[in-house]
């Protein structure tokens, strides 16, 4: 009677949600029916309603990881279609999630999480399938991420910039904050020099952090840190089972190479999947 259906053939890079109530419904309905698409930490979103025979849809960008929630007139939980990343997620969802289901008791570190909404780690870490720490540099989106996050016990949430060596570094930020960076030239790639902000920050050093939480035998890595994630990498005195992170930055600015022959000469298979790259030890 209630229809959804999650499209990406067009563009692989997007994804479409759409819903649609059967018209047969408006025998038992008399009012529309409320549709919410919204985030998995549920503090964002767009919603909209129905008649019978009707459709919506909504545009995820380059991300799956939504609810859709129905509602009566009256705003009450008909149902909810929870995103499961095993059915909706790209390959690196299913993989990340599929390992936290078959191994109990990981535990791994998320380095530029942003707010929390979006990663292919969040669903294993919302279904409290793995312990983690969380380290976002910005202090305005970690606050949102500590909104969405503070309530999970098997999160530890940090505050930090994070460096191969802990000393004071430049940080660059602006935009909406998705390139705020140690690395400038990644700024610079999206934004004008007078819409970037540039802040003298301390840092913590990557092996310091690690061992400070008592993470040396952490099973996973996953780094989005806007062109910073392959310097970082090689600096790691702990490797885990299998590291996550963003390639596309770290190609442009010349480390992605030196980084895939250091992960190989470590005994790590390593997987592109668009500007990700995923490197698993054997």
């Amino acid at each position: 009677m209630i229809q959804f259906e999650l499209h990406n053939q067009q563009n692989p890079e997007l994804f479409t949600f759409k819903v649609s109530v059967d018209p047969q419904l408006q025998t038992i309905l008399k009012e529309p029916l409320i549709v919410k698409f919204d985030t998995l930490t549920g503090d964002k979103g767009w919603e909209t309603q129905i008649v019978p025979g009707g459709w919506a849809s909504w545009n995820g960008g380059g991300c799956s990881r939504w609810n859709i929630i129905v509602m009566d007139n009256n705003r009450n939980i008909l149902f909810t279609r929870e995103y499961n990343s095993l059915y909706d997620g790209g390959e690196l969802d299913k993989f990340f999630s599929f390992y936290c289901k078959l191994n109990k008791n990981t535990k791994g570190i998320v380095i530029g999480a942003h707010d929390g909404e979006w990663g292919h780690w969040t669903q294993p870490v919302l279904d409290k399938n793995t312990e983690c720490l969380i380290i976002e540099g910005s202090k305005p989106q970690f606050e949102t991420l500590s909104k969405n996050y503070n309530r999970f016990d098997n999160c530890t949430l940090i505050n930090e910039i994070v460096t191969t060596n802990g000393e004071d570094v430049e940080w660059h930020t602006g935009g909406e904050g998705y390139t705020d960076s140690v690395v400038k030239q990644i700024n610079q790639r999206f934004l004008e020099d007078d819409k970037i902000t540039t802040e003298l920050r301390k840092s913590v050093a990557i092996n310091k952090l690690i061992e400070q939480y008592n993470y040396q035998d952490y099973d996973w890595l996953h780094t989005d840190i806007e062109g910073y994630d392959a310097e970082l990498i090689m600096s790691l005195d702990y490797l885990p089972k299998f590291i996550i992170f963003e390639n596309e930055h770290s190609k442009f600015i010349g480390t992605y190479d030196p980084c895939i022959n250091y992960l190989k000469s470590m005994n790590y298979e390593i997987i592109e999947y668009g500007i990700d790259t995923l490197a698993v030890k054997q």
